[in-house]
């Protein structure tokens, strides 16, 4: 008989509450990761980390640094949940990058938008290849 493997699941996103919440998104990144989580799989979340996002609130850790993305060098931190503490009992990771994540106010109104989410995108997928 084969033992099942549980379904690891990736979310990324600009938003997820409560890091970074505007809207509807923020909110189903928040709760349909717990739902999967809930059912079993290995349901994670990824999104940049932007300045309004406090590491010690959070006590993020670095999970890797250094990573290259096209020219760009960026590092992932990461959230793990504790039980008796937890805001988001997800496992999350954030891409940090100082020019389009770290040093804006917003989420969301900035002329190079589609560049930040292609850069998030791409980061993904580099962090993929070294976790």
């Amino acid at each position: 008989m084969f033992k099942k493997r549980s379904l690891k699941v990736l979310f990324v996103a600009p938003e997820a509450a409560p890091f970074a919440k505007v809207g509807g998104l923020g909110s189903v990144m928040y709760s349909l990761p717990i739902a999967l989580r809930n059912l079993g799989y290995d349901a994670r979340i990824m999104i940049p980390r932007y300045a309004t996002i406090d590491t010690d609130e959070y006590h993020l850790t670095m999970e890797h640094e250094g990573l290259k993305v096209d020219k760009l060098i960026c590092n992932v931190k990461k959230y793990s949940f504790d039980v008796k503490n937890a805001r988001c009992p997800v496992t999350t990771y954030f891409l940090e990058n100082q020019e389009y994540y770290e040093q804006r106010a917003n989420v969301y109104g900035y002329s190079d938008d589609p560049v930040r989410w292609a850069l998030l995108c791409k980061g993904v997928l580099e962090f993929l290849k070294v976790s």
